[in-house]
């Protein structure tokens, strides 16, 4: 016998319901702005750690020119000279020499000390932007009759014909100010590229400590402190006196010191030199300057326009 099983009719307007027009607007709606929400915090995020990155290669790259600064001036001899200035566009120079053995980086020579010097250059590659420029020219100690040539890294001089130059000339030959005068004014024997397009240029980058790099400014102080110079108001009479080319004032303005025997300027120029014929007047430290910008126009102004960073050296410390 068959047993028949009834099962209730499905109501069809139940069967076949599903999302009103309005639900589906107020669904699309919400997962619209969840999704836009979404982006904002990742766009944030990546924005964060895209500046959290740039720092923190700022901060990598300033400490690391700092250290090598340090490093440099601490070899700085008073055997030899040491030289502040500025070149024609106002930026900084600090040109000093150095004692002890010296291997060329581009050779397979070396010499007794060397010569090193700091400024900005133009990067050839984009005339718009700077390079900071650390150059060390060994000591050529075959050398006899002294100049200021430079060929790779190496000078056409010996230590020991720059420990006999007199300071000032007279008549007889080279001086150390027309040494330091000519490293304060030098500029690379080839261009400066970077980034580099070949091997020769690659192999120039040893001159290369950074790059977008502005505002370089060397100044330097013999311990005299503020309340000892009536020239300048007593807001902290501790504080140090720095003297140079202050590069917060206004048209590269020079603070002057009052001994003739140090500071020299010719021709709107600044030169300021210490050579081993007065060893007890060296200054006791120098203080340096500069920044370093980006390019990337997604990153803060503060990036762009150059993050300032301070590097002060005690000499031969």
């Amino acid at each position: 016998m068959k047993i028949a099983v009834c099962h209730p009719a499905p109501d069809r307007q139940t069967a076949r319901r599903g999302l009103t027009l309005i639900e589906l607007l107020v669904s699309v709606t919400i997962l619209t702005v969840m999704i836009l929400a979404f982006s904002v915090i990742l766009t944030q995020s990546q924005r964060f750690v895209s500046v959290s990155q740039a720092t923190r290669r700022s901060y990598a790259l300033a400490a690391t020119v700092a250290r090598i600064i340090r490093s440099d001036v601490r070899r700085a001899s008073q055997n030899g000279f040491l030289a502040v200035g500025a070149d024609a566009e106002g930026n900084g120079r600090l040109v000093f020499s150095t004692a002890g053995t010296r291997y060329s980086l581009v050779t397979d020579t070396s010499g007794s000390g060397s010569i090193i010097c700091y400024g900005l250059v133009m990067n050839d590659l984009d005339q718009a932007k700077t390079i900071l420029w650390r150059p060390e020219f060994i000591f050529d100690d075959q050398q006899n009759q002294p100049g200021v040539q430079t060929n790779e890294d190496g000078v056409s001089m010996s230590s020991v014909s720059l420990q006999a130059m007199p300071r000032d000339p007279n008549g007889a030959g080279l001086s150390l100010r027309d040494v330091a005068s000519a490293f304060v004014n030098k500029s690379p024997a080839s261009r400066l590229r970077v980034p580099p397009r070949d091997t020769d240029e690659i192999e120039d980058l040893w001159q290369v400590l950074g790059t977008n790099c502005i505002d370089f400014s060397v100044m330097w102080t013999n311990g005299t402190t503020r309340d000892e110079d009536p020239t300048n108001p007593v807001d902290d009479p501790n504080a140090v006196k720095w003297y140079g080319v202050d590069p917060a004032a206004p048209q590269q303005k020079i603070v002057p010191c009052n001994d003739p025997d140090i500071e020299y300027q010719g021709q709107g120029a600044y030169l300021a030199l210490w050579t081993h014929e007065n060893q007890a007047n060296w200054p006791r430290a120098i203080k340096i300057r500069f920044k370093f910008t980006s390019d990337d126009q997604d990153m803060p102004r503060a990036f762009r326009e150059g993050l300032e960073y301070e590097v002060i050296c005690n000499i031969g410390d």
